[in-house]
C-alpha cells in the first residue's frame, strides 16, 4: 500500500496561504502519507489569471524565484510531494511538473496543453513544453504526470496506462464553475488508463478566477474515493498497486486493446 495525500490550497497572495500550508505539513505527517500532491504552480500568484504585460519576463522570473523559496520548505515533509512550477529554459518560458524528494527537486514533465481564454491565458504567457508523457517511479508507485489540461489528452493516458501505470498525478488551477466537468474527466481518464488517480487544486479567489477547490483521489474504475472541500482541505487515502494492475485486464481496458492491437 502507498498512503496519498490531496488538497486545496488558497492562492498564494491570499492571507490564509502560510497556515493552510502549515496545515499540511502536519496533516502529511500525522497520516504518515508517503506521497503528497500540491497544486499546479502553487507557490506564486496566478499569473494567468490576466493577459500578460510589458513585465511578463520580470513577472515569471519573480514567480520561479518564489518557488525555488518554497520548495525548499517541502523539505518539511517527509514524504513526496508533487506539483508544477515554472521555469524557463533559454528563452522559453515552460509549465514543469516536479518530483522533490529526499531534499531534491527534479522536473518530471512540461505542460503541453495550454488554454488561452479568460483567467488562464497560458499559451500568452508560456510556451507548451514537447518532453514526451513517460512514466516516473514515484513513492513506489508507477506514476503519469499531467498537468492541468493535459488531462483531456485521452491519447496520452491511454498510452499511460499502456505502460503499466498504477496512478495519474494531476496537479491542477481549475474554476469553481468547472469542477463537475473536472471531475467527470477525471473518472472517464482514471477508467482508460485503469490507474488511480490524484489531483490537487487551488481555492478562493486570485484576480478575477474563482478557483474551484476540491481535490480528489479515484479509483480505476472512477470510483470516488475521497474528495476535499473547504472544511476538509486534506485527504489521504491509502492505494494498492496491485488493483490498478488488475484493472488493466478488465472491461473497458480489455475491449479497447483488442482493438488497439
Amino acid at each position: 500500500m502507498v498512503r496519498v495525500t490531496v488538497c486545496e490550497l488558497p492562492d498564494f497572495e491570499s492571507p490564509g496561504f502560510e497556515t493552510a500550508f502549515e496545515n499540511l505539513v502536519e496533516h502529511t505527517a500525522a497520516h504518515d502519507s508517503d506521497l503528497a500532491v500540491v497544486p499546479e504552480m502553487p507557490f506564486s500568484r496566478w499569473l494567468a489569471a490576466s493577459e500578460p504585460g510589458d513585465d511578463v519576463a520580470t513577472a515569471w522570473e519573480d514567480a520561479v524565484a518564489s518557488h525555488e523559496t518554497w520548495l525548499g520548505r517541502l523539505d518539511a515533509i517527509d514524504a513526496t510531494v508533487v506539483g508544477s512550477r515554472p521555469t524557463v529554459d533559454g528563452e522559453r518560458r515552460l509549465n514543469e511538473g516536479f518530483l522533490h524528494a529526499g531534499e531534491e527537486t527534479r522536473g518530471v514533465h512540461h505542460k503541453q496543453y495550454l488554454p488561452d481564454e479568460p483567467g488562464f491565458w497560458e499559451s500568452s504567457w508560456y510556451t507548451a513544453g514537447e518532453r514526451p508523457f513517460e512514466p516516473v517511479e514515484c513513492a513506489g508507485l508507477d506514476t503519469g504526470m499531467l498537468v492541468c489540461t493535459d488531462l483531456w489528452a485521452s491519447h496520452e493516458v491511454r498510452a499511460y496506462g499502456h505502460r503499466g501505470v498504477d496512478l495519474l498525478i494531476n496537479p491542477r488551477v481549475t474554476e469553481r464553475r468547472t469542477t463537475e466537468k473536472w471531475l467527470a474527466g477525471s473518472r472517464t481518464m482514471g477508467v482508460l488508463a485503469g490507474a488511480y488517480l490524484a489531483s490537487s487544486n487551488r481555492a478562493g479567489e486570485g484576480g478575477d478566477v474563482v478557483f474551484g477547490g476540491s481535490g480528489w483521489i479515484l479509483g480505476p474504475d472512477g470510483q470516488v474515493l475521497a474528495r476535499t472541500d473547504s472544511d476538509h482541505p486534506f485527504a489521504t487515502v491509502d492505494i494498492d498497486p496491485t488493483v490498478a494492475a488488475d484493472a488493466k485486464s478488465t472491461y473497458p481496458r480489455d475491449a479497447l486493446g483488442r482493438a488497439e492491437e
